[in-house]
């Protein structure tokens, strides 16, 4: 899909923040994929910025351009309370034909109504069946994929299988404009 890769373009520093924002995994994204477009390496950061920060306000900005106006919340909401998950992946991945940031659907309303329990990754490569995945939960790693496995979807990260109930494409990612 192209020449991203996690250890090169992502962040250094872990998804996890102080202050009331713990985790900004959609800015995180949407930052990371904004230098990559530009051609500019990713500030050399190895732990996250302070809050107040010049880069904390860009990652926090972005966290909040990657809800895409309410419409990604909105669908996160409506894919947490159904059962046709399965269905509903497999049509959202026949529209996959570039890199893009996906959420990942890790709780469901049963499990927990709060949606911050998912996530946002920007996969930025095919292998096979698998999706290679920048996943600021696990800076400077290339091998994080989300693949199906015995008919559930998983995200491998670190050896650890993480089961996913679904997943769909952001579809609304646009490049910062510089000011």
């Amino acid at each position: 899909m192209n020449d991203f890769t996690p250890s090169e373009h992502g962040f250094r520093f872990r998804n996890w923040f102080p202050g009331p924002f713990r985790g900004l995994c959609g800015g995180m994204c949407y930052l990371a994929e904004d230098y990559w477009h530009a051609g500019i390496p990713v500030p050399e950061n190895e732990v996250a910025p302070a809050v107040g920060s010049a880069l904390y306000f860009a990652i926090l900005r972005r966290q909040a351009d990657s809800f895409a106006t309410g419409r990604n919340v909105t669908k996160l909401l409506e894919w947490m309370h159904t059962d046709r998950l399965e269905e509903l992946t497999e049509r959202e991945l026949q529209k996959l034909s570039e890199p893009t940031n996906l959420y990942l659907v890790y709780s469901t309303a049963a499990q927990s109504p709060n949606p911050t329990r998912n996530h946002q990754v920007f996969a930025y490569a095919q292998d096979g069946d698998a999706l290679r995945l920048y996943d600021p939960n696990y800076p400077m790693r290339d091998d994080i994929i989300v693949r199906k496995e015995k008919s559930r979807w998983v995200e491998i990260a670190a050896g650890i299988s993480i089961p996913v109930h679904g997943l769909f494409l952001d579809g609304h990612y646009r490049p910062a404009k510089k000011n």
